[in-house]
């Protein structure tokens, strides 16, 4: 037991030690007597632990980790244990040192990578680290483990298996053991080799027979197969690597089961011969090998291969097919003939072969062309040459044989007509005399061809140069030269020119000079080219005569007598004055440097020639070199003597220029160099190299301070050696110094008593004299960390600008030390943590940012790395000044020896000082600002009153002023001012002026001291404006003008304050030493010119505008050009460029850059905190975006430049959601406009142009408020110019802008400064080097004619044309009847443009922004007609096609989606080949299609089609259609195509379209469609003519079109046609024949029932407009009549020279809103006409029109071929549109009647709906009201789609027909003319049925019509604001019945033509409509006021009925 017990006291004691871990507790049971009595009990005994177990380590890690990319992936978890308990045991692992490559989990031990780990070039790496684990005891007990991470490949690639046999037929019997087969598997991560692969078998029924050897993979049979059930073995086989992670993959191979391998193969033939072309086809079969076995299964089975294999060889056979096929191209000419072999093997175990012999012969065939030896050939022919000389014998080769190398030759290029060939041996012969002066070279190309239907040719240049002969002499141009040369000039010097001419060219044309005669060496020579004259030597002694020279002129050759001409040459020598000349080129002098003044030097003499005897004397001056005026030289001895002292360590040499100048006219200079050397003489005592010197404190006494040297600007000997001594030196100096110069100390140094020294040392050189010099040096005493440090108590002022503290250093806090080289390192050991922190190894205390007014007391810890740490007690005290503070500051000067002694000891005692002060006056003072200002401080102050008020400058300076002493005595400073303005000081100097500026800088100034740091913005109290000559702070430098030696004539320049004066020499004065003499009066300078004397005289500086001597001319400064581009424009100032478009600059240097569609340039990312960006643009695109920079696919952030509505756009987002600056200034004019956009944190502004403060207030500048925290913009992408690389960014954030592309021009693109050109680009696309753009605007000079309307496209203009013009201007006339037609092999290609996809996307989510839930259908509608078969259209995407094809003279309609394969077809019933115009409408809304013919539904298909959006179309052909190799299909389309509309875009032919490209065939031509006039041929039979007839009288017989019958109405019975009907109607479905008559209704229907109705109706309708017109007579008081402007769709085309297909009109391009013809619309009915095609109009591309027909019967009648056929036929005519306005009537009226109907039914079958509930998908727009002008905008509704338009309705019986009871009257019809009006009003009808009420449809030259039923008007008519029918432009429907005037302004009179009742009871029955559809009409009529108060004129331009 651990334990005793002392029997007397019972104090327990610990007898041993104990061990916790070992037993933590004991239980005693101690005994208590007292010899009487005894007690006992137990005591328990916990052993508490301590910390005296270390962790420890199971053992030493190893890993394999494979390399990785992951920057943190999980390596090893190391474990320690301890054996304590509690704290004791918890275990903190680190990795002791610091890892590169790893970190250990503190807690859990688990060991990570700390960055991706990839191996270089090793094939692995080690890498070892120590883990230390320590436990958590007070005292810390810690072990470590060493852990070893390999780092290996990682393994990538699993093993791949070899190819093998995966069939292999094994015998029954074979015996155990054999080896069957052997895998083979590489691993790509080894090189592709199969080392370190193990195989093992994976399963299988085969697995029990076989085994594998895991190194080889070789399979053994280990059990006898014979007792096998199966015949079939299975074994798979597992190939597995040995990397880190393993990987592994599998194959699988079968065994078959055979009997015994009895037969060989054999061949029928021991030997085969094939014959082949060389030309034979790579892949073509040359025959079949064919061998039999007469085993059975796989013994039988036969593989054949080519024996011995050749890789070279261009055969291959089959291996089990036999087939031998050619795999490479054959040359007969290479090798004619191949031997191969071809073994056949049978499948047996044992295997059998079988051989053949084959021989493959290759046949010759005409694949080589004749090749000449050379391309190009060079030959000669002598000019004048007869005709038929040989040129050249030209030949070519052909490595053919036989017929194939056969070559004829010829001539098929260059000058053909020159020269012949001979087409057999190919020799060439002149066919002309050529002439070389004419002509010199020619050249042919020779054709060399085989002869045969397939002949191949080569080509050869020949070039034929014509070589001259010599036919001319040279002759002169003159006979005599007059030449003239001065006797002095140089020898060399050209004089003249002497030319003769030669009418030869070339080299016989080629002239030789030549001097002959006595004359010839008189000095001259010639060039014998040339035929220039030079001298030859000196004319110095002919000076004053004539000399006369021979020249002859000769070809080249020797000379025959009658071939050269001569010339005389008179030259005239000129005597001149020749400059004296002196005696030497240049002369040598020496001289000490103490000569005196008039010292000799040297004398120069010179002589002089001239025979003048004035002209040989001369004088002698010093010209150059002479400085400081050293020499002067005697004018006429020429003794050169000392003028001035020399020295020669400042001038050792002098290299004079010496002139002898004499006196002659003009005087002539002679000159030499003299070159002075200056002797060296001892006048420079020497000098110390260095002054200073440095010694480490606390060194022994003897330590070398520095070795001394000594310079002498002497020359040896009067130099070295140097002596150096001590001055005075004490017996106490610390230094001691040799004669030598060697430095040393004396005794030990200790810095701290003196930290430098001074020793004053002499030097003397060893000349003669002797001279020294004494010189300080400077000891500078080293510190040594030898002291320690004491604390400091630091109060630290923290004073900042604004709203808070932005946080940084504010102060070195280390401790207070003795030493001054001492590191310290500083830790913080108590205080706000998160306030305040210290740079590692540094004493510096950096600050986070604070706002408000605190004192933190922070204590550091500081050591000097050397002695113990210290601590220093930090106080920081944070407070703010203002603006505020700064209006109200006061200024104290302060006299300090230094800042940091004025903060030490004299600031907190000032700042009480001052704090005392202001206390008596119920305030308080905050000193904000320290400036050190000369040899004063200046502290900034400010005073607030208790209530928060500063007091002003005035009165705190007053007070303290007033307490000067008091303040001085407390604070012991001296106060040299207190002021509220420094200026009063007048701290400027030299006159400067002051001017009082406050400025706060972003700098922030940290001053120290020991107990005081003071932390503050930069400050500037003043400026100081200097004066002329001073510069500086304070302007206390004076300027050295003398710097630059203003003094002219050589002058000296003396500096003096603020300026400098001149010293001049003689003849010169003023203040730049001008010259005494005034030449400017006689120079007369013109035009207000000024003389100015200058170097080399005097000359005229002329005002601005002149120039020339005397400023006689005017200066043109456009002489040189200036302008780059543009005109130049001169004026008397200056020049001024007129730039073209797109050009800027000074000199139009500057380019702006074409931004194209799809346009970008990419630049790195924008600053995170500020954002400067200019840039000028132009352009006209409305909507555009100039600048984006995304955040990327994490973050919204972002920042857009944009033009939105014509006007700048700025937004961005910072975080905290976006915000957005816009101006109002339209920008998009095509002209320059300047943008710049700034964001400062998260303040944005933009500005357009130059903004003036009256347009500033939005117009052209804008900012915004600032909302928002975050203040750094934070963007992962790239930023953009002028559009973006994908839309993605747009998808991602649908929100932030609404454009993507830019179209026009920029220039000057700065951002933060910097100017960005598309060469700096990190990408860019489309961007042109120029502006495309010529003009502001192409459309400015109006060029479309005739009305046409222009549309800028920025790079070109497109000309909108009016009917009936059309071409690129509108200057042609076309003709109405033109349609487009197709003949089979015709087509037009589609492509979707990729600006257009985008157009529309950024529509559709800009869209879904507005309104959810909604989605517009995809239309495409055509008009056709065809008699023939083909395909009509196709239309692909990027997930199927549509393919709509007629087939069996029926529509099929074939759809496919290419991503599931799927594929639909559908077959429409209704024949559609039958030569009859039919309407096909195609329509998708994402999930449903559905396709109309002729109005008709015939497909609602719910599969999964197409999306037939423009996102997903990419090409759409129309008349053809793919086929598998991507060819077009030539069974195309024949007939004619009107119209062909895609999205309400109509797709052109040609020219220029925004949705698409387009590519016509080049078979497609201009064509029409037959007609006759306006009528079309009837397709009935003469029999069916005969069963026909027609009850209008007028019309029988009358079959031709024209103005005679227009005013006539056919109108034709059911089952009744005639000619003037156009079109026989059949009751059949078929159109293509005709019916009988069928029954008709008894005669009495006719004679009283039918005429009582018609009566009926004329009378209520004359009611009806009567009262119309008495209600609106306002209406037509401020009408006038409109005709409606008629457009073209596709109706006609230009076609150019080149035939390409161009547009008339091109529909997407027209902005007006013109309506179209029913049948291009969605759900319509047809009105149009054949004839008169223009009618049809455009659809604008603005929006996507859809134009919506309530009228069931119209456009969904299962039954109505008579009715539709019948409106084809009446409104397709001008004779039916305009003859018949009563039965148009009678339409309008009978179809409002039928809808009400149909309305009242679909009420009482279904509850109510809204029209305009939101449709799930896309809506269909409809437009309603009449025609759109331009005075109209459109206006547009929501539709749906309903299920009741595909109900037949009822024809209208006789029965129903005699229910009519309405009162006989007799009224006369004027024809009415419905006209489109200014106004179009919208109304939103709302119905009880699902079913539409409106009607709309199109009149060619009438306008539109919109009809509703008037009871259903009555009931909605609480939707039209205002309630009044004038208001809107609406009329009843009574109007429908008014009579009108054909008249337009009164010009014609009314044209009334009554109509029969048969004529009317024709149109009635020919509707087919129910009678219940009349009743609701009549009610309406019924229900109209009786007595209109107006009148009305139907021809008012606002008529509408609704």
């Amino acid at each position: 037991m651990p334990f005793n017990i002392d029997f007397a006291t019972g104090y327990l004691t610990v007898a041993r030690l104990l061990d916790r871990e070992m037993q933590d507790h004991y239980v005693l049971k101690v005994n208590a007597n007292d010899s009487a009595w005894s007690i006992s009990t137990d005591v328990s005994i916990v052993i508490s632990d301590v910390n005296d177990n270390r962790p420890v380590f199971s053992n030493d890690s190893y890993t394999v980790l494979p390399e990785t990319k992951n920057k943190e992936v999980f390596v090893v978890q190391v474990l320690a244990t301890d054996a304590d308990i509690g704290q004791n045991c918890e275990i903190v692992y680190v990795i002791e040192p610091a890892n590169e490559e790893f970190w250990v989990n503190a807690s859990s031990g688990e060991i990570y990578t700390k960055q991706p780990l990839m191996l270089r070039s090793s094939a692995f790496e080690i890498f070892q680290f120590t883990v230390i684990a320590c436990d958590s005891g007070k005292v810390p007990l810690c072990s470590n483990s060493t852990v070893t991470v390999r780092l290996e490949p990682r393994n990538y690639h699993p093993p791949v298996f070899l190819p093998f046999q995966p069939l292999i037929a094994i015998p029954s019997h074979m015996p155990v053991g054999t080896e069957v087969v052997q895998f083979t598997a590489i691993d790509q991560d080894v090189s592709n080799s199969s080392v370190g692969v193990e195989y093992v078998l994976n399963g299988g029924n085969a697995s029990d027979f076989f085994w594998i050897e895991v190194d080889n993979g070789k399979v053994i049979l280990n059990q006898s197969v014979v007792e096998s059930a199966n015949l079939f073995l299975t074994l798979l086989v597992m190939a597995k690597d040995q990397g880190s992670p393993s990987l592994s993959s599998q194959a699988e191979i079968t065994f078959e089961i055979t009997g015994k391998n009895q037969f060989s193969p054999s061949f029928g033939e021991p030997e085969v011969t094939f014959s082949v072309p060389e030309d034979l086809s790579v892949g073509s079969v040359i025959g079949k090998i064919q061998a039999e076995d007469r085993d059975y299964g796989t013994n039988a089975a036969i593989m054949y291969c080519i024996t011995p294999e050749d890789k070279y060889l261009p055969f291959s056979v089959g291996e089990r097919s036999g087939l031998l096929a050619l795999m490479r191209d054959l040359d007969f000419e290479t090798q004619r003939i191949y031997h191969l072999q071809i073994r056949a093997m049978d499948g047996g175990w044992a295997t059998k072969t079988g051989m053949l012999n084959v021989t493959i012969v290759v046949m010759d065939v005409n694949d080589n062309p004749p090749v000449f030896s050379s391309s190009e050939y060079k030959t000669s022919v002598p000019e004048n040459s007869e005709i038929g000389t040989n040129v050249l014998n030209m030949r070519a080769a052909d490595a053919d044989s036989g017929a194939n190398a056969q070559i004829s030759y010829s001539l098929i290029a260059g000058h053909v007509d020159k020269f012949a060939i001979d087409s057999r041996n190919g020799t060439i012969t002149t066919l002309n005399v050529f002439d070389y002066e004419r002509e010199q070279i020619f050249d042919i190309t020779i054709k060399a061809s085989n002869i045969g239907d397939h002949a191949l040719f080569g080509l050869a240049h020949v070039v034929i140069q014509i070589s001259d002969v010599n036919e001319f002499t040279p002759t002169f141009r003159k006979r005599e030269f007059n030449f003239s040369v001065f006797k002095n000039v140089p020898v060399g010097t050209r004089i003249g020119k002497v030319t003769a001419t030669d009418g030869d060219q070339g080299s016989e044309g080629q002239v030789f000079y030549l001097m002959f005669g006595r004359n010839k060496h008189m000095g001259f020579e010639i060039n014998k080219l040339s035929g220039e004259i030079y001298t030859s030597g000196s004319l110095r002694k002919q000076g004053n005569s004539q000399v006369v020279l021979k020249v002859l002129a000769k070809n080249s050759g020797v000379i025959t007598g009658m071939d050269v001409d001569e010339a005389l040459v008179h030259i005239s020598v000129i005597d001149t004055n020749d400059a004296p000349t002196f005696t030497s080129a240049f002369y040598l002098a020496n001289v000490t440097e103490d000569s005196p003044a008039g010292t000799s030097v040297i004398t120069v003499n010179a002589l002089d020639e001239d025979s003048i005897l004035d002209w040989n004397s001369f004088f002698f001056s010093i010209e150059s070199g002479n400085t400081n005026f050293s020499f002067a030289v005697d004018p006429s001895s020429g003794v050169i003597s000392v003028n001035s002292p020399l020295d020669r360590e400042l001038m050792p040499v002098y290299n004079l220029t010496v002139t002898a100048t004499d006196n002659g006219s003009p005087p002539a200079t002679g000159t030499t160099n003299v070159i002075v050397t200056i002797d060296d003489v001892n006048d420079n005592a020497p000098k110390l190299t260095f002054t200073e010197a440095e010694v480490r404190e606390n060194q022994p006494q003897g330590t070398i301070v520095a070795k001394l040297t000594a310079s002498d600007s002497d020359l040896p000997p009067n130099q070295g050696p140097f002596t150096y001594w001590l001055i005075n030196p004490s017996t106490d100096t610390a230094f001691s110094l040799t004669p030598d110069g060697v430095l040393f100390t004396t005794q030990t140094i200790d810095r701290e008593q003196i930290s430098a020294y001074g020793v004053v040392v002499a030097v003397r050189d060893a000349g003669i004299p002797l001279l020294s010099s004494t010189t300080t040096i400077r000891i500078k005493i080293v510190d040594e960390n030898d002291n320690p440090s004491l604390p400091r108590n630091i109060f630290i002022e923290v004073k900042y600008f604004g709203s808070s503290f932005e946080g940084g250093m504010i102060g070195n806090i280390h401790p207070e030390d003795q030493d001054e080289s001492d590191t310290f390192n500083c830790g913080i050991r108590s205080g706000p943590l998160n306030m305040f922190t210290i740079a590692n190894g540094t004493c510096e205390l950096w600050s986070s940012p604070f706002q408000g007014e605190a004192t933190f007391n922070v204590t550091i810890e500081a050591s000097d790395h050397l002695h113990f740490p210290v601590n220093n007690s930090i106080y920081v005290n944070y407070k703010g000044f203002t603006n505020a503070s700064i209006d109200s500051c006061i200024f104290f000067y302060v006299s300090s020896h230094s800042m940091e002694e004025f903060l030490s000891n004299k600031y907190l005692r000032f700042v009480k000082a001052l704090d005392s002060l202001f206390n008596l006056q119920a305030s308080k003072t905050h000193v904000f600002g320290i400036k050190q200002i000369g040899s004063e401080i200046l502290l900034l102050a400010a005073v607030k009153n208790y209530n928060g008020q500063y007091l002003s400058r005035e009165v705190a300076s007053g007070i303290s002023a007033g307490h000067k002493k008091l303040l001085e005595a407390q604070s012991n400073v001296t106060i040299s001012h207190i002021t509220s303005d420094p200026c009063l000081t007048s701290p400027c100097q030299n006159g400067a002026t002051c001017n009082k500026n406050i400025y706060i800088s972003q700098d922030v100034a940290v001053l120290e001291s020991m107990g005081v740091i003071f932390v503050s913005p930069q400050k500037k109290v003043f400026n100081c404006t200097c004066p002329v000559g001073f510069t500086g702070t304070l302007c206390e430098n004076d300027i050295d003008e003398c710097e630059v030696n203003p003094c002219e004539n050589k002058g000296t320049c003396v500096n003096s304050p603020g300026g400098f004066y001149c010293h001049c020499q003689s003849g010169f004065s003023g203040s730049l030493c001008s010259p005494d003499v005034d030449e400017c009066l006689k120079l007369k300078c013109q035009n207000g010119g000024t003389c100015l004397p200058t170097q080399e005289g005097y000359h005229c500086q002329c005002v601005p505008g002149f120039e020339g001597e005397v400023c006689e001319q005017f200066t043109d400064h456009c002489r040189s050009t200036p302008c780059v581009q543009g005109s130049c424009i001169n004026s008397q100032t200056g020049f001024s460029c007129t730039c073209p478009f797109g050009v800027s600059g000074v000199h139009c240097e500057e380019h702006s850059y074409g931004f194209e569609e799809l346009s970008f340039m990419e630049f790195p990312v924008l600053d995170r905190r500020t954002n400067l960006i200019s840039l000028e643009f132009a352009t006209v695109q409305k909507n555009s975006l100039l600048l984006y920079n995304p955040g990327g696919l994490s973050s919204r952030e972002f920042f857009a430049l944009e033009i939105l509505d014509g006007a700048m756009h700025l937004s961005y987002d910072l975080g905290s959601g976006p915000m957005g600056v816009q101006t109002i200034k339209q920008v998009a004019d095509g002209y320059f406009h300047s943008v710049t956009a700034r964001r400062i944190g998260n303040m944005g502004s933009l500005q357009v142009d130059n903004c003036t403060d009256v347009e500033s207030n939005g117009f052209c500048f804008s900012h915004s408020d600032g909302r928002g925290l975050e203040r750094t913009l934070d963007v992962g992408s790239n930023m953009t110019f002028g559009g973006l690389r994908t839309f993605e960014p747009i998808l991602l954030h649908p929100a932030q802008i609404k454009t993507h592309d830019f179209v026009g021009c920029i220039r000057n693109i700065r951002v933060n400064g910097i100017l960005l050109r598309p060469s700096m680009a990190l990408a860019s696309y489309n961007i042109l080097d120029r502006c495309p753009r010529v003009t502001p605007s192409p459309c400015h000079s109006n060029p479309c004619k005739n009305g046409g309307m222009c549309h800028d496209h920025w790079s070109h203009y497109f000309c909108e044309c009016k009917s009936p013009f059309t071409g690129s201007n509108c200057a042609k006339e076309m003709s109405e009847e033109l349609v487009l037609a197709f003949n089979g092999n015709d087509y037009i290609e589609y492509v979707i443009k990729e600006r257009f996809k985008r157009d529309y996307l950024l529509k559709e989510l800009l869209d879904d922004e507005k309104e959810e839930n909604t989605r517009e259908q995809t239309v495409i509608n055509i008009k056709f007609k065809t008699p023939d078969d083909g395909v009509l259209m196709f239309v692909g995407g990027q997930t199927g096609y549509i393919v709509l094809k007629i087939t069996g003279r029926k529509l099929v309609y074939t759809s496919k989606d290419t991503q599931s394969g799927h594929l639909s077809e559908f077959i429409v019933d209704s024949p559609v080949a039958d030569g009859v115009w039919h309407v096909l409408l195609v329509f998708n809304d994402g999930q449903n299609t559905f396709l109309l013919l002729d109005g008709k539904p015939a497909l609602n298909s719910t599969e999964r089609s197409m999306d037939l959006t423009p996102v997903s179309v990419e090409k759409i052909i129309f008349g053809a259609a793919p086929t598998g190799g991507a060819k077009l299909q030539q069974s195309g389309f024949t007939g004619c195509v009107q119209y062909f509309n895609v999205t309400g875009y109509t797709l052109p032919v040609g020219g220029h379209s925004a949705m698409v490209d387009i590519w016509p065939s080049l078979t497609l031509l201009q064509s029409s469609c037959s007609s006759t006039g306006v009528c079309l041929p009837s397709p009935c039979s003469e029999e069916d003519t005969a069963r026909r007839g027609c009850l209008s009288a007028h019309c029988q017989n009358r079959w031709r079109c024209g103005p005679a019958v227009q005013s006539r109405s056919c109108i034709c019975l059911h089952n009744v046609s005639d000619h003037a009907c156009d079109i026989c109607i059949s009751a059949t479905a078929s159109p293509d024949r005709c019916s009988e008559a069928k029954g008709s209704s008894p005669l009495w229907l006719i004679a009283v029932i039918l005429p009582l109705i018609s009566i009926s109706v004329i009378i209520v309708m004359f009611v009806a407009l009567c009262r119309m017109r008495r209600n609106n007579a306002k209406c037509q008081s401020n009408s006038s009549p409109q005709k409606t402007e008629q457009g073209t769709d596709n109706v006609a085309f230009c076609f150019d020279d080149n035939k390409t297909l161009t547009g008339a009109a091109s529909a997407e391009e027209e902005k007006q809103h013109d309506s179209m013809t029913a049948d291009q619309q969605r759900l319509s009915v047809e009105f149009y006409r054949d004839a008169s095609l223009s009618s049809i109009q455009p659809v604008p591309k603005s929006e996507l029109e859809y134009y919506e027909i309530g009228s069931i019967s119209s456009a969904f009648h299962s039954d109505t071929t008579s009715l539709q056929l019948s409106w084809h036929k009446h409104l397709y005519t001008t004779k039916c549109v305009k003859a018949e306005p009563k039965r148009w009537g009678d339409l309008r009226m009978l179809l409002a009647g039928f809808k009400k109907e149909r309305s009242s039914n679909e009420r009482a079958k279904s509850p109510t709906k809204s029209q305009n509930v939101a449709c799930p998908k896309k809506k269909l727009l409809i437009k309603t009201g009449a025609e759109q002008t331009q005075h109209a905008p459109p206006c547009y509704k929501k539709r749906f789609l309903q299920s009741e338009f595909l109900e037949p309705v009822q024809s209208l019986t006789f029965e129903e027909i005699s229910k009519l009871n309405t009162p006989l009257e007799q009224t006369v019809s004027d024809r009415a003319s419905l006209r489109s009006g200014p106004t179009t009003s919208m109304i939103d009808v709302s119905s009880d049925s699902e079913t539409d009420s409106t009607f709309t449809g199109a009149e060619s030259d009438r306008g539109q019509l919109s009809i509703i039923s008037a009871r259903k008007y009555r009931h909605e008519q609480s939707y039209l604001s205002g309630g009044s029918f004038r208001q809107h432009g609406i009329l009843p429907v009574s109007s429908l019945f008014k009579h009108t005037s054909e008249s337009t302004a009164g010009q014609h009179k009314a044209e009334s033509a009554p109509s029969s009742m048969f004529e009317q009871w024709e149109t009635n029955l020919n509707m087919h409509l129910p009678f219940s559809s009349y009743a609701p009409v009549f009610e309406d009529i019924a229900c109209l006021p009786s007595e209109p108060s107006h009148s009305y004129d139907m021809q008012s331009d606002i008529e509408e009925i609704i």
